[in-house]
Parts: structure tokens; C-alpha cells; sequence
């Protein structure tokens, strides 16, 4: 194959039967409905969980680098998903070892890291802020305190109770101390009922605040290890998209690459570590595995455009035959 005749570039279907703006639409699978079920799976959750087992498969030491800001690819991967639409029909025909199946997956691996960037970027956040039920603990164990002491001096319950119950400040000890003041005074209620001015709502409110706090003391514990998953799983779900989005970029920088416009087209995720990939001699040709190396191999007859059916959420990519050699954008 010559270089004139493997430079060909493709030319966008004039009425493309795929709206690469419109929403996409992963394969249906079972997921997890939100508490209550209250909301359905939203696009990005359904990918999410459609993606799993391909996730889990993948090996630590096989990670992508996420030394990249996300939510710049997540946004580069939506505005070169147009590009990559344009240019499949190219791909299948002009690079023909080019992993086809792989990068025709790209939207469900990239509605995938929308979802793990979320679960990221909220990982270890208390489910409720303290301040306010602090503040207001504080007050009702201090509250309820002086009176289970008064109880105890006239005999109505057992002083020795109250040893545990401290009036120390701290998220865990207001908890714990409103837990213990909750659970003595519901123990002796029939006896303490009519002798003092504690009410069923305040015992009750005070457990309700004991375990508001607990929870956020346990989320905050925990918040390390939990950020610490969600940032592996973010690994995971951006290596899938990457090799995807790279495997397009390899296929189009192989057939573009006289033209040296492959950032133009489909830039580098990474920024500021993409650019030029022209070759260093007229004859040097690009050497991604995935690519053929030796442009002679591929028969003459592969490269004529040719309409090509795609069932794949890209939808069909036709080339027309005779089409303008301008280079898609």
C-alpha cells in the first residue's frame, strides 16, 4: 500500500443514522435500586454495573495512571466521541488489526467513569453534617444529666449508673453519654415518670441524636479505607475507557499519520503529554501493536471506502463511496 493511498482519509456520513449527542443507551442489567427504591438507575450506574466483572478481572499492576485530572477526560472523552463515531468505518477498513470491539464500547466505558468519578469525589463524606446534632447534644445530655442526678439523690434510680456518663466534649463521648442517659431512663421509667420533668420526646430525641452522631463518628473512622476503595475502583473504570479511547486514537493516528493530526482529532487524555507523533523519516510508520506495521500488508482492495454495518452502540458508520477526502473534525 502506498502512502497516497493509505492517507485516504474518510469523510462523515452526510446523514449519519447515529446522533452521537444523544443520550447512549448500555445493555440493561441488574442494578441496585437506590434506598426505597426511590430513584431508578440512572444511564451512568446501569454502565457502571454492566462494567463489573471487566473491572475486577483487571490486575493492580495492569492500572492505567490517574495522574490526570478526571473530570478533564471525562469531558474530552464526550467531546471526541463524536470524532471517533465519524472515523469508525475508516478504522475498520484502513486498520484492520485495530481492536474494533474494544473501542466501540468507549461510551459504556466512559458513562462507567462518570460513575465511579462520583462515587470518588463524595467517598468518605459524613452521610450528615455534626455540627448541628452536636450542639444540640450537647445540650440535651447536659439536660438530661442534672436530672438523672437528682433522681438518684432522692433514691429513684441507681447513681451508680451515671459513673459511666461523662459531660466531656467530643462527638464520641457526647454519643455515648446520650446513649447511656437514653437507655437508664427508659429502664426506669415507671418509676421515674411523675417525679421529674424529663419527657418520653426527650429520651427519645436523645437516642435519635446518639445514633445520628455514632454514624458519623463510624463514617469518619472509616472514611480512609473507603476513599482508599473508591479510588481503585476510579482506577479500574478509567484503565477500561483508556485502552479503549487508545485504541482509537492508535488506529486513527496510523491512518492519519502524514497528516500529524491526530491531537487535533482525538487528543491525549493526559494533557499537556500528548503532541506531534510524526515519524522521524518519510518511511517510518507507527508501531502500536495493535496497528499494521508494515503498511504493504494490508491489500489495496481493504482501503476502497465501502458502507459498513455496525451493530454496536455506535450504530451503523457508512463510508460512501466516492466521498470528499476531507478529514473529519
Amino acid at each position: 500500500m502506498d502512502h497516497e493511498t493509505k492517507n485516504t482519509a474518510p469523510t462523515a456520513p452526510a446523514s449519519p443514522t447515529t446522533d452521537a449527542t444523544a443520550p447512549l443507551h448500555p445493555p440493561a442489567c441488574e442494578a441496585p435500586m437506590h434506598p426505597l427504591d426511590a430513584f431508578a438507575p440512572s444511564e451512568s450506574e446501569v454502565a457502571y454495573q454492566a462494567t463489573r466483572e471487566e473491572r475486577d478481572a483487571l490486575r493492580d499492576d495492569d492500572l492505567a495512571p490517574t495522574n490526570t485530572d478526571m473530570r478533564t477526560v471525562v469531558t474530552t472523552g464526550y467531546g471526541s466521541m463524536p470524532k471517533v463515531v465519524s472515523w469508525l468505518g475508516s478504522i475498520r477498513t484502513n486498520a484492520p488489526l485495530s481492536d474494533v470491539a474494544r473501542i466501540e464500547r468507549m461510551p459504556i466505558y466512559l458513562q462507567a467513569l462518570v460513575h465511579a468519578q462520583g462515587r470518588f469525589e463524595t467517598a468518605g463524606k459524613p452521610s450528615v453534617a455534626l455540627a448541628e446534632p452536636y450542639a444540640r447534644g450537647m445540650t440535651v445530655r447536659d439536660t438530661l444529666l442534672a436530672d438523672a442526678q437528682r433522681l438518684a439523690a432522692r433514691g429513684l434510680l441507681d447513681g451508680s449508673r451515671l459513673a459511666g456518663v461523662t459531660n466531656t466534649t467530643g462527638y464520641r463521648n457526647v454519643a455515648f453519654a446520650l446513649n447511656a442517659l437514653a437507655t437508664i431512663l427508659r429502664e426506669t421509667w415507671p418509676a421515674v415518670e411523675h417525679r421529674c420533668a424529663i419527657t418520653k420526646a426527650e429520651v427519645d430525641e436523645a437516642s435519635t441524636l446518639a445514633a445520628t452522631l455514632m454514624r458519623g463518628v463510624g463514617e469518619r473512622e472509616q472514611a480512609p479505607a473507603v476513599i482508599a476503595e473508591a479510588s481503585l475502583v476510579r482506577a479500574r473504570a478509567f484503565t477500561l475507557f483508556a485502552r479503549s479511547y487508545d485504541e482509537a486514537r492508535r488506529a486513527i493516528a496510523y491512518i492519519r499519520w502524514n497528516e500529524d493530526d491526530l491531537e487535533e482529532i482525538v487528543p491525549s487524555l493526559y494533557a499537556g503529554r500528548g503532541g506531534s507523533k510524526r515519524k522521524a523519516t518519510a518511511d517510518e510508520a507507527p508501531t502500536a501493536a495493535t496497528s499494521p506495521s508494515d503498511p504493504a500488508s494490508v491489500p489495496a482492495s481493504s482501503v476502497a471506502p465501502a458502507t459498513v454495518a455496525a451493530s454496536s452502540l455506535f450504530g451503523p458508520a457508512p463510508v460512501p463511496a466516492g466521498a470528499s477526502s476531507a478529514a473529519p473534525r
